[in-house]
């Protein structure tokens, strides 16, 4: 009988489990389809999980800022993740006039994002840098916190044999967008178009962030043919600068 018991406990406690990590995930099933489309990757999350200095892009304005991580296609790095964050200190107004970095101590990524799927807030201390803290970046200012207030993405990074280039695109005035990561040897991408383009996405598709589908990578003052993904409609947008572009396998060093 104490064995029955253990033996549905054990199950109980797995399920459980499961549970956990599903709800921190944006989709349940790993499959073929979704590494093949730009979805995000099933993220499994565990307290205190991926702890580590994490470096950070940001990007936005004083009134919208935003964190990429940088990643690398390893533990404790490998995720691809952009979080929409409020800062205690603002040196700049803007944030996209070139690179910019965040240095911070060393914390827990998982219990960042567990918290914000929670709905709860996070916070992240460092140094803000112009250019990359990694490859000779200047500092900004040291003693800031990032309060993470929203995850636009978050996925865990897997080698992907596909070559089709997906990108993330998100924001409204300016719009961002942001190449989806196939593997290690990739380039982690981060651009804003230029205004007044004519996007096939309404405003909270572009809030929440849509993946299309492109062809090559995008370059600042060229159009990149893009497409929607379930109807095939092709478009083009227009890159009006290139905010970081850093490339794998270690991702410090800029792309050519």
């Amino acid at each position: 009988m104490k064995k029955i018991f253990l033996s549905l406990l054990s199950i109980v406690s797995l399920a459980a489990s499961a549970f956990v990590l599903n709800a921190c995930s944006d989709i349940s099933p790993q499959d073929a389809e979704t590494l093949a489309n730009g979805e995000p990757n099933p993220l499994p999350v565990t307290p205190g999980g991926r702890q580590g200095v994490h470096g950070m892009v940001v990007f936005g304005t004083q009134n919208k800022t935003f964190f990429s991580h940088i990643p690398m296609f390893h533990a404790p790095h490998d995720v691809q993740l952009i979080m929409e964050v409020k800062l205690s200190a603002n040196p700049k107004n803007s944030y996209n006039s070139g690179m910019h970095s965040f240095k911070p101590n060393s914390f827990s990524l998982d219990n960042v994002i567990i918290k914000v799927m929670k709905g709860e807030t996070a916070n992240i201390t460092g140094a803000l840098y112009t250019g990359n803290f990694e490859d000779g970046g200047a500092m900004l200012q040291d003693g800031i916190t990032a309060t993470v207030t929203r995850i636009v993405r978050k996925s865990q990074l897997v080698e992907n044999a596909s070559s089709v280039p997906y990108f993330l695109m998100f924001g409204t005035s300016p719009t961002y967008l942001v190449h989806v990561l196939n593997s290690g040897s990739d380039y982690d991408q981060i651009s804003m178009l230029a205004p007044t383009q004519s996007l096939p996405y309404s405003a909270n598709e572009l809030q929440r962030g849509v993946v299309a589908q492109g062809t090559s990578r995008p370059r600042a003052g060229s159009t990149t043919a893009l497409k929607v993904l379930g109807n095939g409609k092709n478009f083009g947008v227009t890159v009006q600068r290139e905010l970081s572009c850093l490339k794998g396998p270690h991702y410090t060093e800029r792309c050519n």
